[in-house]
């Protein structure tokens, strides 16, 4: 075992280290599940149509008409969860009226 240094240390001395390591691993942990939490917020088509209750050709055709916002990426086209909710809050007060 190359390297090893054996040391006393006051238990004091220990928790300071111990907690040092442990508020890095949980800042980066929360900074990893921040980009993850971004990630999930993206949703599908498919899943976009199941929270609105319509079908895929409907919702084309409200995201032409500009009803559902859509993002592109790359070839892929996902709907932000907030957006979609809001959109279908909208809808729902426009055929209200």
């Amino acid at each position: 075992m190359e390297g090893l240094i054996i040391t006393s240390i006051t238990a004091d001395s220990l928790k300071e280290v111990i907690t040092a390591v442990v508020e890095d691993c949980v800042t980066k942990a929360l900074s990893e599940s921040r980009g993850a939490a971004i990630q999930s917020d993206l949703i599908t088509r498919r899943e976009a149509a199941e929270l609105l209750g319509i079908s895929l050709p409907t919702l084309g055709k409200w995201t032409k008409e500009g009803l559902v916002p859509a993002h592109r990426i790359s070839s892929r086209v996902r709907y932000k969860r907030s957006e979609v909710i809001e959109s279908l809050k909208a809808i729902k007060t426009s055929k209200n009226s």
